[in-house]
């Protein structure tokens, strides 16, 4: 599966006074590439292809985490999260320390026509909140 989509990204943390907000837009191509662009505030880009990077334990964790959940591998319970589901908004609860340590649980939100993710809210560990909503989706 590939996909691509633009986004925008909240962050709301006790340490901000107000929400951040970004941009950007990103490229997933199966199996294991990810390309996470930023285009505003500033631009950065976060870019891995599985295949070709040597990327410490963690890394390659979190990457796994992202391309199951836009994949949809995760929307169902698993050896990673406790999966529960009403209507189109998927609540991912991590059983596994190791995922723990990211964030508390996920909703993943379906669009009800294209089936693919329209938002993602994470809830971390320290009360910090980020919420990404995708925008014209492509697959």
């Amino acid at each position: 599966m590939n996909i691509e989509a633009d986004f925008v990204q909240i962050k709301q943390s006790q340490m901000l006074n107000k929400p951040q907000q970004t941009q950007g837009h990103f490229i997933y191509r199966s199996p294991k590439y990810l390309r996470w662009e930023y285009t505003y505030p500033e631009k950065m880009v976060w870019e891995i292809d599985d295949e070709k990077t040597n990327a410490n334990p963690q890394v390659k964790r979190l990457l796994e985490l992202i391309i199951k959940s836009i994949s949809g591998d995760y929307l169902t319970t698993n050896d990673d999260f406790d999966v529960s589901q009403n209507e189109n908004i998927y609540t991912l609860t991590p059983k596994k320390r190791e995922i723990k340590n990211f964030f508390t649980s996920m909703q993943i939100t379906l669009d009800e026509q294209t089936k693919l993710a329209s938002e993602v809210i994470m809830n971390e560990k320290n009360n910090d909140k980020t919420t990404i909503i995708f925008k014209y989706v492509e697959r």
